[in-house]
């Protein structure tokens, strides 16, 4: 009798033992490739440098001499470094990606075929280079204001044209204060980095081209600016962005 418990307490240890190193197995050792796209990130970007014209502005809003020379400028005076698996191009081409469609995580993940933490990790890095690079160009070529461009002077909703181009400042996530002023920053430097060096830019010249009364897909936009829910709160957020860059 005693002989038989024993055994049946043997079998269910074993079991049990069975059953745990079968869950840790599945649950730590076993991976099923996710971003496994036979696509890769960089495939996409070296297929849109390589394409029309019209495909690299529309996914990063600039023309390819524009990027190529911002990825050399960054890289060679700002210290913007890539890795063994991802290259300075590929690093630059999310980070507008992001600014440009001011998409989430996720589908920057689906769209580059890296995890979430690279993702994250080299947003940050490239917009901290940017800042720094922003020391350097958020400045007038001419200190006492006397050519400043009519459409500025006299159109107070010169700031809408500047939101078309980057669209994570319509959207902006959820990310802290700091890193919001940040991006801030960073796209006022590529503003500039663009007007200077971009032959032409559609943009620019729809916004010199914007007439009073504006089109009636504008004018859907900003009433639901205006009046979506939340506006309250972004708008008081922006103005605190506004006092911290006026305050530096």
């Amino acid at each position: 009798m005693d002989m038989a418990v024993d055994d049946d307490n043997e079998f269910k240890l074993l079991c049990t033992c069975a059953c745990t190193i079968m869950y840790y197995y599945w649950r730590y050792i076993h991976k099923e490739p996710c971003m496994n796209s036979i696509q890769s990130g960089n495939m996409w970007l070296m297929e849109l440098l390589q394409g029309n014209e019209s495909r690299c502005y529309t996914m990063f809003r600039m023309d390819k001499d524009v990027f190529f020379r911002l990825c050399n400028d960054l890289e060679t005076n700002y210290g913007l470094r890539g890795s063994r698996r991802m290259s300075v191009i590929e690093i630059l081409g999310i980070f507008l990606h992001i600014l440009g469609h001011g998409v989430g995580n996720r589908l920057v993940q689906e769209r580059f075929q890296h995890s979430g933490e690279t993702v994250s990790r080299y947003f940050g890095q490239v917009l901290d280079v940017v800042c720094r690079m922003a020391m350097d160009i958020i400045k007038p070529q001419d200190s006492d204001f006397r050519d400043i461009p009519e459409e500025i002077l006299t159109d107070s909703r010169y700031m809408p044209h500047f939101k078309k181009k980057w669209k994570i400042l319509k959207t902006m996530p959820n990310f802290s204060f700091d890193k919001q002023v940040k991006i801030v920053i960073a796209t006022m430097a590529l503003h500039n980095y663009i007007k200077r060096h971009a032959q032409r830019d559609r943009h620019f010249e729809e916004s010199k081209n914007y007439q009073n009364e504006g089109t009636e897909e504008e004018m859907d936009e900003e009433s639901q600016e205006t009046n979506g829910p939340g506006s309250q709160e972004i708008e008081v957020l922006r103005n605190q962005i506004t006092a911290s860059l006026m305050g530096d």
